[in-house]
């Protein structure tokens, strides 16, 4: 299929949920979508200090900051009556799992039954897209299809796994012809703007600013690397195909980049870090201890459905995504203007997408 794109017209006045709308992704659609003209309602944690939720001035949209598992969700839908739901929130850090597994598996699954429960009496809702993670696949070496089986391996994963059951447990239990309920498997993200710990350019940053070595845990683990526009963009189309009604839509789909933007650890390292303001400050140490706890080592997922159904392909290698993710991070080292930057790179985006 021809790639149709993020259409402006759809997005114009819609009225959009956005849960986890104050993290790293959710910061970015949150802008998209404001820019795009949508009526952004969003639903989140507060956000931690220094997000880049926190940096980015101006917002538009009305903001709830609650706990999708304690929060009247049923009086906070018929408020916003969404016409689309994208569903974002989550503990998104595989060592943080391992920390906290309880509050892993009750964010992440039942944080969505939650929500998807108070979602079932939504008369004018379109469509729901439902982020979980391209660590569903567990971690055999191949490059994952949508139809391979599911596997959690740690308890982010298997928290993941959980949430896609949940997920197809409603649709045909509760949104059969009714909004379409599907599911997005995403690549490993970067970007500008994201702050979590655990992460490989945020830890590149904070050594910058700190002026302290940066210790690699795994150099050699293999991921699908993407800038978070990547898979932003195949989430806005998935929903807008989905809210316009075509029953051969797949109900999961993966967002991920060509495999020459597969790389390691080290190389997504070294190139950002060449690409950044004073990043050959930064002293490298590149060391797997014995008692490392579990991670995938390879892990590559095929975008090939979502070109087939929607459109969808990558539209940035990966040295091009350091090279964004490298002119936001030197913008915030140097104090300046974040909400411009954030924009000026979404209509750099949309016009090499267009």
């Amino acid at each position: 299929m021809e790639d149709l794109g993020v259409t402006a017209d759809f997005w114009r006045g819609r009225r959009v949920l956005v849960t986890g709308h104050t993290g790293f992704k959710g910061s970015w659609l949150t802008a998209w979508l404001e820019h795009l003209g949508a009526d952004v309602h969003g639903i989140s944690l507060e956000p931690v200090p220094g997000a880049m939720y926190e940096k980015l001035h101006g917002w538009k949209h009305s903001s709830t900051y609650d706990d999708l598992r304690t929060a009247d969700l049923d009086r906070l839908v018929r408020e916003i009556s969404p016409e689309v739901v994208l569903y974002l929130a989550a503990q998104a850090v595989v060592l943080t799992s391992y920390e906290e597994p309880e509050r892993t598996f009750s964010t992440n699954v039942m944080g969505t039954v939650r929500l998807l429960n108070a979602l079932r009496n939504a008369d004018e809702l379109k469509s729901i897209v439902v982020i979980t993670s391209d660590k569903v696949y567990g971690d055999r070496h191949r490059d994952f299809s949508e139809s391979d089986q599911l596997s959690g391996s740690d308890p982010y994963s298997g928290s993941k796994v959980a949430q896609e059951a949940v997920a197809t447990s409603f649709r045909q239990s509760y949104f059969e012809g009714k909004a379409g309920l599907v599911t997005a498997r995403a690549g490993n993200v970067i970007g500008g703007g994201d702050a979590a710990a655990y992460r490989i350019l945020p830890d590149c940053v904070r050594a910058i600013r700190n002026g302290k070595a940066l210790t690699l845990r795994h150099p050699n683990a293999v991921r699908p690397w993407q800038h978070v526009l990547e898979p932003l963009r195949g989430y806005l189309m998935y929903a807008e195909a989905v809210a316009r009604g075509p029953s051969a839509l797949p109900t999961a789909l993966n967002f991920a980049p060509y495999p020459s933007s597969t790389a390691s650890v080290q190389t997504v390292v070294d190139t950002f870090l060449g690409a950044i303001h004073r990043g050959h400050e930064v002293e490298v140490i590149s060391h797997t201890p014995e008692d490392a706890l579990h991670e995938t080592g390879h892990l590559t997922i095929d975008p090939a459905a979502a070109k087939d159904a929607i459109g969808w392909t990558p539209a940035l290698d990966l040295t091009a995504s350091l090279e964004w993710s490298a002119e936001w991070y030197s913008e915030a080292l140097k104090g300046g203007d974040l909400r411009a930057m954030t924009t000026r790179q979404i209509s750099a985006y949309e016009e090499l997408v267009r």
